[in-house]
């Protein structure tokens, strides 16, 4: 592991358990090779998909292998609260508006979605910290494009999310962002 890695998992999952509330379901998109987000949280029904995490079925939680940009093995309006947390920017941007149309159909009515992703003014800070082996050059070199906040906010409401709230965090470095399900 590198040396910023842990610590900047552990900081973007602290706060999207602040902004999902309390669900009863919760699915995490690109939940890692060990989904340690969804293991920590107190919610009886959890999933998690990453292409790195080894499938696991229990009664309280479910580990998918599987890319993101595939439709999502789940029934419509399944979970409480989505989340896409360092993910965004690893998906091609032609098959992010595909990506967000699975994740409005699998969420409730007023479900809350939230992400992270870095902002495009971290680019060169991350190729750096790559250099000085902070964080996975791999993860970095994977990354499609950094999108800006217009961006988001226009491709979330495309596909009816509302109440979208970006907010910049680690010295503007990284987005956080929360919206709800339309009806």
């Amino acid at each position: 592991m590198h040396l910023l890695e842990g610590l900047l998992r552990r900081k973007r999952a602290n706060i999207a358990r602040k902004l999902i509330g309390a669900p009863a379901s919760i699915l995490d998109i690109g939940c890692g090779p060990d989904a340690e987000f969804l293991w920590g949280l107190r919610i009886w029904d959890k999933a998690g998909i990453d292409p790195k995490v080894e499938p696991r079925y229990r009664e309280d939680i479910k580990l998918i292998q599987m890319d993101a940009t595939e439709p999502l093995p789940f029934r419509e309006k399944r979970f409480e609260a989505v989340t896409m947390l360092a993910v965004l920017e690893h998906i091609p941007l032609e098959k992010t508006p595909g990506l967000i149309d699975e994740i409005k159909r699998v969420l409730v009515p007023d479900g809350v979605l939230v992400m992270t992703t870095p902002t495009p003014m971290a680019e060169l800070t991350l190729k750096v910290m790559t250099q000085w082996g902070l964080v996975d050059k791999d993860q970095i070199n994977e990354h499609h494009r950094l999108m800006n906040p217009k961006e988001i906010k226009e491709l979330l409401d495309d596909k009816d999310f509302r109440g979208i709230k970006i907010q910049e965090f680690e010295l503007g470095m990284n987005y956080k962002i929360v919206s709800r399900a339309g009806p």
